[in-house]
């Protein structure tokens, strides 16, 4: 059934080599079994041999082989079902599965590489077609083992790109007499496009803003971290919500309009590819009067008591249109107020039916939480809205900021 055409030795290709590569064979054909092993270990490779299916297991799990060679047609357990227990099984993820049979007709092949093989080789053949499928196996091999490294690199990046990226975020809750903030953050993978901050301007004034560049991956977090630096105010408290002038007091606030104007001329999604909706708000903090502009950005409302109010309706998100233009608003905050920022990662959350969370729910949880504090509302916020789509996992970015006006500021 095997036929010889040339030593073995001088079949294998240019710089490639069986050196440590382990085969198990698997024939119920004592003859086939031995002419398969001499063929192999002349081409180097270390050999064991089993003449069923369930000795080929048992010899896989013992020698932790790099290849199997199986046929077909065996006793106690044929060659299709050794392979479907290899598949089944993750530990044997990487090995290569060679099925051989006197079968050679098409149906018989897609049904044997559908069982799990990842070749087919029809009796009789050839030496040197057998050992060429070998070397074919090891090249595929070796570039899983290195897809698997750049992989594993890959996740050890994102990993610490994560990290950085949470290192952005506000460190724990906020105090800015008379205004507190808490916050919660809960990326849909390990790196994101949400981004928040709380920051303080100048003695009178408070800035915060929320934004969700548009997508998941790579690209929407190192624009979200871009956009952070160009906002938050950085160690020089150089920041584009804070203008120097040449005479005292040296600087001006800039307006918010003209935050969501310098941002759009400057991150156009024909350069980045991406766009981004976004809340900032300057508040004073003397006043309780902000200033605010919302670009896309799911609707932010304000607990007063039992009621809530919606803020302004927005213009479009960032980046979209060079010629866009943002309006500013205004709102006066009461000792008491509260305030709550989400991304659209909250009220798009589905059930089971395909309905989503909604506005009008985050609104019904947060007054419900009107006696607790801001951390626990926003645990209790998430806890329903895991609830609601049966699973502890987002498909979507989650970001929750809160602020609250203390009940005896002035």
């Amino acid at each position: 059934m095997i036929m010889s055409v040339s030593h073995p030795s001088q079949l294998l290709g240019p710089g490639e080599s069986s050196a440590a590569c382990r085969i198990v064979i698997a024939d119920d054909d004592a003859t086939i079994r031995e002419a398969l092993r001499r063929v192999l270990e002349r081409a180097g490779y270390e050999v064991f041999a089993a003449e069923n299916g369930a000795q080929c297991l048992e010899a896989i799990r013992q020698h932790n082989p790099q290849i199997v060679i199986v046929d077909w047609v065996m006793p106690v357990m044929d060659g299709q079902e050794v392979c479907e227990r290899l598949r089944s099984d993750s530990r044997f993820d990487g090995l290569y599965t060679i099925m051989m049979s006197v079968r050679a007709d098409t149906a018989d092949k897609v049904r044997a590489l559908d069982s799990g093989a990842d070749e087919y080789i029809t009796k009789p053949f050839q030496h040197d077609e057998l050992l060429a499928r070998l070397r074919s196996a090891q090249r595929i091999q070796s570039l899983n083992r290195d897809l698997t490294r750049a992989l594993e690199q890959l996740r050890a990046d994102i990993i610490a790109a994560a990290s950085v990226q949470r290192n952005l975020l506000p460190r724990g809750p906020l105090e800015y007499s008379p205004l507190s903030f808490a916050w919660d953050f809960i990326p849909a993978e390990d790196i994101a496009g949400d981004m928040f901050d709380v920051f303080r301007i100048d003695e009178d004034h408070i800035g915060f803003y929320m934004f969700d560049v548009s997508g998941h991956g790579v690209a929407p977090a190192m624009l979200s971290a871009s956009l952070h630096h160009t906002i938050s105010p950085g160690p020089l408290d150089s920041t584009i919500t804070k203008i120097a002038l040449p005479q005292a007091p040296f600087y001006r606030l800039a307006e918010p309009p003209e935050v969501m104007d310098r941002l759009n001329q400057h991150f156009q999604m024909s350069r980045t590819g991406l766009y981004f909706t976004m809340f900032y708000g300057l508040i004073n903090v003397r006043t309780l009067h902000m200033r605010y502009c919302r670009s896309g950005q799911a609707v932010p409302s304000v607990m007063r008591g039992a009621e809530t109010f919606d803020l302004a309706a927005g213009d479009v998100p960032v980046g979209l249109f060079p010629e866009a233009k943002f309006r500013g608003f205004d709102f006066q905050f009461q000792p008491g107020d509260r305030l709550l920022l989400f991304s659209d990662g909250v009220i798009e959350a589905m059930n089971g039916r395909g309905e989503e969370f909604g506005p009008e729910q985050v609104k019904r949880v947060v007054l419900e939480c009107g006696g607790r504090n801001l951390s626990a509302t926003i645990a209790k916020l998430i806890a329903d809205v895991r609830s609601w789509q049966g699973r502890s996992l987002f498909d979507d970015d989650l970001s929750i900021l809160m602020m609250e006006v203390q009940a005896n500021a002035q």
